[in-house]
């Protein structure tokens, strides 16, 4: 026990002279330092806990018990910035009607998904009729000149017509043609989309006072703001649709930080909601301008939601790496187990021997944690299964033996 406490203030020593003589950021140093205090915090503690298990070599099997050893390893810093998940703006569609009018029929509620051109809603207005009326007449009159051109021009060829009233078909036909194109563009301006403009050329079953209201995204539906039978004006947005198979997690990140920020860089997503579950990403855009009031900028990954477990405005944390990664004594971040402020592993001793041993950690990157005190490299720590030894271990000190 005396000769651990020994190797704990030896690290002490060593560390704090690491540290000292690093050129190190300030807020790197702040956080070494911090780190120091813990470990000579623990210097100070008149004795150190030292437990074992003992197993035998079938309840070792048994617990299907894996291990590791502590080593050297590259591990990558990190910049922690707090972000919040939004749509992607390309997936997400605010619906209205060009023009005021009654609701006649609504075919979706709040959380249908929907594909894009799918109808959601109908709308009635005269209006629309009286555009539509004026696009059937208009069409009927272009057809009329057209036939009217080919017409004289068949006669023009047998010599039974004159160049005159060629003349006067050419611009009969021309202005029912910009009479025709300009309604056109009243029916495309009221929303009608040229699907539309065709089909209501082509049906004699034609509902004139109508204005359909379609998807123009595939999603769903996460805002429905119509009643059948209400009055609706051209201002107000209908239907809310987010696409959210893809979602932005937008993080900010203060500007000391930005030189280590690059696009491309990875980065993991963990979510408040799912902390037990990283996400993968990279750095699609970093913003141009600095939020005035938090001297912040704008960090965005982009994340696939095939399973649509990812809801927009979830808050979350970004971990940014950064680097090419420095030597440092880890363990798997599954080896080491936690009891309120103390953090411990179980060294394997004998074969059959476990110690339960307090560590003291640093960074966690890849799967990893750095090991600041409290092992040595090359000993051999349980990285699967330390929960049922603790378990054990709990056991044993209760009845006041070692587990065999």
């Amino acid at each position: 026990m005396k000769l651990y406490k020994n190797f704990i203030v030896v690290c002490f020593l060593f560390y704090t002279v690491l540290i000292l003589g690093s050129n190190c950021s300030r807020d790197n140093l702040e956080h070494e330092q911090e780190q120091a205090a813990e470990v000579q915090e623990l210097v100070q503690e008149e004795e150190i806990e030292h437990l074992d298990v003992h197993l035998t070599d079938e309840m070792i099997k048994k617990l299907n018990l894996e291990f590791d050893k502590a080593s050297m390893r590259k591990i990558s810093r990190f910049i922690l910035a707090s972000a919040k998940v939004t749509p992607v703006k390309n997936l997400e569609a605010f619906l209205g009607s060009i023009i005021d009018g009654r609701v006649q029929e609504i075919f979706v509620n709040q959380g249908d998904y929907v594909k894009k051109g799918q109808i959601l809603a109908k709308i009635v207005n005269f209006q629309i009729g009286e555009i539509k009326g004026e696009y059937l007449k208009s069409k009927a009159e272009l057809e009329f000149a057209k036939g009217n051109l080919q017409r004289v021009r068949s006669l023009l060829e047998n010599d039974v017509s004159s160049k005159k009233s060629l003349l006067l078909a050419q611009a009969e036909y021309e202005k029912a043609k910009g009479e025709f194109l300009a309604v056109r563009e009243k029916l495309v301006s009221i929303g009608l989309i040229d699907e539309d403009i065709v089909r209501l050329g082509e049906s004699e079953d034609i509902n004139l006072p109508t204005l359909e209201i379609k998807a123009p995204i595939s999603g769903k539906i996460v805002e429905r703001n119509i009643t059948v039978g209400e009055y609706i004006e051209s201002t107000k947005n209908l239907f809310r649709i987010i696409d959210i198979s893809k979602l932005w997690v937008d993080a900010q990140i203060y500007e000391k930080d930005i030189s280590k920020v690059k696009l491309g860089q990875k980065v993991d997503v963990i979510l408040k909601a799912y902390p037990d579950k990283i996400y993968k990403g990279e750095i699609i855009y970093i913003g141009d301008v600095l939020n005035s009031d938090t001297k912040t900028i704008t960090v965005r990954t982009i994340l696939n939601n095939p399973e649509n477990i990812l809801k927009p405005y979830m808050f979350s944390t970004l971990r940014i790496y950064y680097g090419d990664g420095e030597n440092r004594l880890t363990v798997p971040i599954s080896a080491v187990e936690s009891d309120n402020e103390e953090k411990f592993v179980f060294v394997v001793e004998d074969g059959n021997v476990f110690e339960k041993r307090n560590v003291i950690c640093g960074i966690e990157s890849d799967g990893l944690t750095e090991i600041i005190a409290g092992l040595d490299e090359g000993e051999n720590v349980v990285i699967k299964g330390s929960f049922i030894l603790r378990s054990e271990l709990e056991k044993s000190k209760l009845s006041g033996e070692h587990i065999h």
